[in-house]
């Protein structure tokens, strides 16, 4: 079961991270789509998992609330909701280790960017696809 939560969340993300990388933004309606259906999907399979689910989802969206206001609003607040989501969807503390996993994949791609794409630093580049792709790996590795 929890191999098709997996593979409904990897779809749905595949439509926030496309519209993420063409357009900066992570639209509230992908958002919505992919919590309903995790939450209709523990409810009607994996009623145990929702407090703890609930638990990430308010521990990851207070955090990424409290970097979003610390850094100057300097990252987008689509990517706090989906941090949320992520934290629902992961639970804790796995959210920790995919943000942790997020921020780091993130970090290479931008530093090769500057070297092999002569980057400004200042370049802007959507976090959604790293957040998607910690998140895949983090639930890979507890399901295998």
């Amino acid at each position: 079961m929890l191999v098709i939560r997996l593979l409904m969340f990897c779809i749905i993300s595949f439509f926030l991270v496309r519209k993420d990388i063409k357009e900066m933004i992570l639209p509230d309606i992908y958002l919505i789509i992919l919590f309903s259906c995790l939450l209709i999907f523990d409810i009607m399979f994996n009623r145990e998992y929702i407090v703890f689910g609930g638990i990430g989802f308010l521990t990851a969206g207070v955090f990424f609330l409290t970097v979003y206001y610390m850094s100057g609003k300097k990252m987008g607040f689509g990517d706090v909701k989906y941090a949320a989501v992520l934290g629902y969807f992961l639970g804790i503390p796995a959210w920790i280790f995919a943000i942790i996993l997020a921020c780091i994949i993130a970090i290479i791609f931008f530093c090769f960017g500057i070297k092999i794409f002569n980057w400004n630093k200042t370049k802007k580049i959507p976090f959604g696809p790293f957040l998607a792709g910690g998140s895949i790996i983090v639930s890979l590795w507890s399901v295998l």
